[in-house]
């Protein structure tokens, strides 16, 4: 009696000791050192790295409120288990404290759960205290940081998914599309959180098997049960119905001398021949409606293809607004705001919030409540109908693109003729306020460096990785937008075109900036990938010297082209003089000279001599050697001289320019250098 009555106390007392013990009374250091075996492999740099005092200092911080304490026991030794399961699998059990980086992703992988972006390493070290932009190697060099971002990448929801706390601790209750999707509680709903692209494929099994396979082992190791639904889609799913597996018991036999039933009636027959042709009658409505439903489809898509290549009337508009609202709303990416959303978050778009203002529109700084998030909202001017076509294009080419260097559209609107476009915000603005930013703050050249990567990577993207072929056609530094980080995303595809891969050329209007054009593009109306190849030339050699295209003195004969003044000094072997002064000498000499001279081979006059989008990538990321050039700059047969004042530094369209233009193009004309 007395043993009994203590046993109350006993579990009062252990009752008390989880709550205030934090998780250690759940993962002894016995049981960490079972589940995190991979450590004493030879040759796993987490051998030493990974420690139980470790992970206890980053579970019991005070940051992280419920973990591994929330429920009763079998909930908290289940989610440790996940939480262990998820992390064994990105490090290997453990083994890897820091994947291997390309050079152009300084932030990719690191710790036990990979922080794959920058706004991971972000929001975790505003969460943290810490600065880990600056300082991201803190992650892979103190183990409690390293737990802790693991941690709070564990607790932390991304809407709309839950937060995988929330699933194993019965903190999520799944919505009926989830249900539908067999997205519930338990395990395999925490795989379907943090890996979901990959791991939750139908095709990858094998890795669904990996996954399970530590989590099953550490639930063993922590003596609990695995739970229901441990793969990514709910277990029941795959099973058949249960009607399959459990046939109806047949009728029970007549008593005897009982009469059978009669036939069936004439009235029967007739109802079942009524009910067929009913199903006849609907199916072919059916079939109707869907060809009526395809028809109108490729309607819309002809409206579509004629507004993006020749503009759209008032009249039309409204067709090519519905067309381009199916093209959105087909996809999961951007989502529709609705335009009193989007007055709120700019304050009635507020001069105060204003960033930018262009021919066709204004750029606002906004805050979304709903998504917590600051975003830039593009708004197109009402009378401008080469801002509307130019939103139609964006609209057409932007919304299909996913690349990490290229501007994210979140959003948009059309609503009342209100034309509204919503992007990332991107904290440090465009690269040329930073080349020619009257800060007096100068771009280190790592930084540059790192912008001018991204900068190809994205042009690769967009002339070869992709379904079509996208000619963006107004590549230059205000268009290159800086993140947080300062890396590189391209934006602004107003100009922007849809060609075949394989289709060398279109014939267009010539639109872009004057010094960025190719000049091809100005004598004969084509643009082709090497169109956007000559930009990015032109932007490599500015943002390596510091210097504009082209430099206007007193006297216009006189004007220096950036291009030009470069190749002279590379002929004479000199071309690390062309390097921005502002730096004082502080850059990689090899690095500084493989971007001029990529940028002298992607900017030369005749496009044939130009090399395609991966060739010069390759050499500017040091994977394929530097080309040869000759000493003297080669000029395009076709170019006419022309006075040099055809050059402005302004955005132009056919029809509308703010510059002299003409189609004969001034970068053939080669006036004597007075800055040697």
């Amino acid at each position: 009696m007395r043993l009994f009555g203590l046993l109350p106390l006993a579990g009062a007392a252990l009752l008390l000791l989880g709550m205030t013990g934090g998780v250690q009374p759940t993962v002894t250091r016995e049981a960490f050192d079972s589940m995190l075996s991979a450590r004493n492999v030879s040759g796993c740099e987490g051998g030493a790295f990974y420690t139980y005092d470790a992970f206890l200092a980053a579970a019991n911080a005070s940051v992280f409120p419920g973990f591994g304490t929330t429920g009763d026991d079998k909930t908290r030794r289940r989610e440790l288990a996940a939480f262990f399961g998820q992390t064994s699998f990105v490090t290997t059990g453990y083994c890897y404290v820091k994947a291997v980086n390309r050079a152009s992703a300084p932030y990719y992988g690191r710790g036990p759960i990979q922080l794959t972006t920058e706004d991971n390493y972000r929001l975790a070290g505003r969460a943290l205290g810490l600065d880990l932009l600056r300082y991201p190697d803190l992650v892979s060099t103190d183990p409690v940081v390293a737990f802790k971002t693991a941690i709070w990448f564990w607790m932390t929801a991304a809407a709309p998914s839950p937060s995988c706390h929330a699933v194993m601790t019965g903190g999520w209750t799944p919505s009926a599309q989830d249900r539908d999707a067999g997205l519930l509680p338990g395990y395999g709903m925490t795989t379907y959180i943090l890996n979901g692209g990959t791991e939750c494929n139908r095709t990858s099994q094998a890795a669904q098997d990996r996954v399970n396979n530590y989590y099953k082992k550490y639930c063993d190791i922590l003596r609990v049960g695995y739970g229901n639904n441990t793969f990514c889609q709910n277990d029941e799913l795959a099973q058949p119905p249960s009607s399959s597996l459990h046939p109806p018991p047949p009728p029970p036999p007549g008593t005897p001398g009982e009469p059978s039933p009669p036939p069936a009636s004439r009235s029967v027959l007739i109802g079942v021949s009524s009910s067929v042709s009913l199903l006849i009658i609907i199916g072919s409505l059916i079939c109707f409606l869907l060809w009526r439903r395809r028809t109108r489809r490729r309607k819309q898509a002809e409206i579509r293809e004629e507004a993006m290549e020749h503009g759209s009337e008032e009249g039309n508009f409204f067709d090519v607004d519905q067309a381009m609202e199916d093209d959105f709303e087909k996809g999961a990416g951007p989502r529709r705001f609705r335009y009193r959303d989007l007055v709120v978050a700019t304050g009635n778009f507020c001069d105060d919030n204003k960033l930018g203002q262009g021919g066709f529109g204004s750029v606002y700084r906004g805050f979304l409540n709903g998504l917590n998030l600051q975003v830039a909202i593009k708004r197109v001017s009402k009378g401008s109908k080469q801002g509307r076509k130019e939103y139609a294009s964006e609209v057409r080419v932007i919304s299909r693109l996913r690349h990490k260097n290229l501007v994210q559209l979140i959003g948009w609107c059309h609503e009342g003729g209100n034309l509204l476009l919503v992007y990332e915000l991107m904290p440090n603005g465009s690269l040329d306020r930073h080349l020619y930013g009257a800060n007096n703050v100068v771009l280190p050249w790592s930084v540059r460096h790192e912008i001018l990567l991204g900068l190809g990577s994205a042009l690769l993207y967009l002339h070869e990785d992709w379904d079509q072929c996208v000619l963006h056609r107004d590549i230059k530094p205000s268009n290159i937008m800086l993140d947080a980080s300062f890396k590189a995303k391209l934006g602004d595809f107003g100009l922007a075109k849809l060609v075949q891969h394989g289709r060398r050329s279109l014939t267009t209007d010539f639109a872009g900036t004057m010094g960025y054009m190719d000049p091809e593009c100005m004598t004969t109306g084509k643009t082709n990938p090497e169109s956007d190849v000559y930009s990015l030339g032109v932007v490599l050699l500015e943002t390596a010297c510091g210097r504009r295209p082209v430099v206007v003195t007193q006297r216009e004969e006189d004007a220096v082209h950036l291009a030009q003044w470069v190749w002279d000094l590379y002929g004479k072997g000199r071309i690390l003089d062309a390097a921005d002064e502002r730096l004082g000498g502080e850059f990689d000499a090899q690095e500084m000279k493989r971007v001029m001279i990529v940028g002298l081979w992607c900017s030369q006059l005749d496009f044939k001599m130009r090399p395609p989008i991966r060739q010069a990538v390759n050499v500017l990321r040091s994977e394929a050697p530097l080309p040869s050039l000759p000493a003297l700059m080669p000029v395009a047969y076709y170019m006419p001289p022309v006075a040099t004042r055809s050059f402005t530094s302004s955005s132009v369209t056919s029809g509308s320019s703010s510059g002299t233009c003409t189609p004969s193009m001034a970068a053939s004309a080669r006036p004597p250098l007075s800055q040697d």
